[in-house]
């Protein structure tokens, strides 16, 4: 349903038509007007019609007041932070995002509106903080129209650019969809081809006959020998190719498909290359890309384009700094249209990277090898010794294999479509992952668990959850034992006795070589017990930080003996309570025996 028909459609409702909506997802934007301190949210929603239809919308809502909570004055009297409170003694205030900081001070009765949420958060009487206006209004609708969900319609583009010229301006678009194969192509770049159109539709057809099979042959149920039905669907996809003036021409032919068509994620393989050929675009053409990528119906003012790539580099605790591949960085893209861009690369790694790095590498050709069978659509260039893919292989199909470049295009986006298909990564998993949260924040697994226990814990138990700071740690935190140097190795004695007979010589003696070894502990497993073991404040009246006449490395080892006392009860007293060892009980008792005889 394009989005004419969609609006007829929601001209015309009555009340009463609309028995539920789902969100997909939404944008916060402030004002850019002059000394305004409005804000609004670009919401991304599906009616559903009491006669089952589902009508995408964009709904906006300015100045939404989301919730916070203060602790009530007669119950501030912790210094410190608590994990959760009871409702019941908290107060629960409503403000625009925009006010927020003022309007927390005004609660509190102290604190500066010029610092930041994150400062002002330092209040031990302060909840609720840690969520967005986004995340609460994606929460309502959750909560008031449970069971909505339906998968995302999911648009794939790729652009190929310019290798002779200018790296960033675009010769080809292409996107492929459940409505169909779209190919924008520059007649700048080819005003030799005047049958382009017939030619590129031609050789596709071609070129998909065999490139299904493959993929069939892989998908395919050996015992039952059923495929999926999405790979018979392939073969009516229409196909339109729009041959346009410029590389401008050919950017803003395809942002108007994504408008009109009203997608709910748009993706691509490393797709911020492809937003950055949109930004330089337009840049070329001298034209705002805001203006082109919002959607005309948000008003001008709360219009806006927000990409920010991913940190290349991670330091951790430790402050070892560890270079991350593409596929391991978070890429954001927030834009107030009725789409959401987002890398179909990156997500593929953050759904499996519980498993480990796959062979092959993270490039698209490996990946869709690896999942379909096949992988890019690969031509034979003049010089045969040019590798596909390669920069000459690229210069030579851009100069002399115009047509079938095309067709390489839209293989690029067909065979992620049918990756996504496969696999569901963009269409399904990722919202039901997310939950309220938004896509900006997927790559964070602490932060989406903090906010759906923030919601449970507020449902079910009657909490609230504290909000966290940027100093969470206090001068009393410094004084305890600390979270480094934690590096154990257990006596070999300790290992059960089932080591390998190995000598030929002596065959009644038994090695300390093993055939099965494993290890359970990873780099922060010991100063992760200890936090967690005494994770909740509010249950801690004393913590303490030293022992008189116990070293530091002995009330450390102590510390992890803890957590198996039946087995190390004897060391424990023994050096913590310096109860005598079973040896000196043993020689002290036979002392006093002989003293009695």
């Amino acid at each position: 349903m394009n989005r004419k028909e969609a609006d007829a459609i929601i001209a015309g409702l009555q009340p009463g038509d609309i028995v539920a909506r789902e969100c997909k997802h939404i944008t916060y934007t402030t004002s850019s007007g002059e000394g305004s301190r409005d804000d609004m949210l670009t919401i991304k929603e599906y009616l559903i019609l009491k006669d089952g239809r589902r009508i995408p919308n964009l709904r906006m809502r300015k100045n939404f007041e989301r919730p916070y909570w203060v602790t009530k004055p007669h119950f501030r009297t912790h210094p410190d932070k608590i994990q959760f409170e009871d409702m019941a003694r908290v107060d629960m205030f409503k403000s625009t995002q925009m006010n927020l900081r003022q309007d927390i001070c005004f609660r509190l009765g102290f604190g500066n509106p010029a610092h930041g949420v994150k400062m002002l958060a330092r209040s031990p009487y302060l909840y609720g903080l840690d969520a967005g206006p986004e995340v609460f209004m994606k929460q309502t609708y959750a909560e008031k129209w449970p069971d909505t969900f339906r998968p995302n319609k999911v648009t794939v583009i790729d652009s190929e650019t310019d290798v002779f010229g200018d790296w960033t301006r675009p010769i080809l678009w292409s996107a492929v969809s459940d409505d169909g194969i779209q190919l924008y192509v520059a007649k700048e770049w080819c005003p030799e081809i005047t049958d382009f159109t017939k030619q590129v539709i031609a050789e596709f057809k071609l070129a998909l006959v065999d490139w299904q099979q493959q993929v069939i042959k892989k998908l395919k149920n050996k015992e039952t020998g059923e495929y999926p039905s999405f790979l018979d669907d392939i073969m009516k996809m229409p196909v339109t190719v729009h041959e346009l003036s410029d590389h401008y021409a050919i950017t803003k032919g395809v942002v108007e498909h994504l408008h009109e068509t009203q997608p709910d994620l748009v993706t691509g393989w490393n797709v911020m290359y492809d937003v950055k050929v949109i930004e330089a675009s337009c840049q070329h053409a001298g034209v705002d890309v805001v203006d082109l990528v919002s959607d005309d119906r948000v008003p001008y003012e709360f219009r806006n384009v927000y990409l920010k790539q991913g940190q290349a580099v991670k330091r951790t605790a430790s402050g070892r700094e560890m270079r991350l591949d593409p596929q391991e960085r978070w890429d954001i893209s927030l834009t107030t249209s009725s789409w959401r861009i987002q890398d179909a690369m990156q997500t593929y790694w953050q759904l499996r990277k519980a498993k480990g790095k796959e062979s092959g590498g993270y490039g698209l050709d490996a990946v869709l090898t690896r999942q379909l069978g096949i992988g890019k659509v690969k031509y034979d260039v003049e010089d045969s010794a040019i590798p596909s893919g390669t920069l000459h292989w690229h210069m030579d199909m851009q100069k002399n294999h115009k047509v079938r470049y095309g067709v390489y295009n839209i293989f690029d986006s067909l065979g992620l479509w049918v990756l996504d298909k496969k696999n569901s990564d963009l269409s399904s998993q990722i919202s039901m992952l997310a939950g309220p949260c938004d896509y900006s924040r997927f790559n964070s697994q602490p932060t989406i668990n903090a906010i759906d226990m923030m919601f449970s814990i507020m449902k079910r138990r009657q909490k609230i959850i504290c909000a966290t700071s940027d100093q969470m740690a206090d001068d009393n935190d410094g004084k305890v034992m600390g979270k480094d140097g934690w590096i154990v190795t257990f006596p070999s004695h300790n290992v059960v006795d089932s080591g390998l007979f190995l000598f030929e010589d002596m065959p009644e003696v038994q090695s300390m070589i093993h055939v099965f070894n494993s290890d359970a502990d990873v780099e922060t497993t010991y100063p992760t017990a200890e936090i967690i073991q005494n994770l909740s404040k509010e249950t801690t009246m004393n913590e303490p930080c030293k022992i008189r006449g116990v070293g530091r490395e002995v009330q450390r080892h102590a510390s992890i003996n803890l957590t198996g006392p039946q087995e190390n009860c004897l060391e424990i007293v023994q050096t913590i309570c310096k109860m005598p060892s079973l040896d000196q009980w043993v020689a002290q008792a036979k002392l006093d025996m002989e003293a009695v005889a």
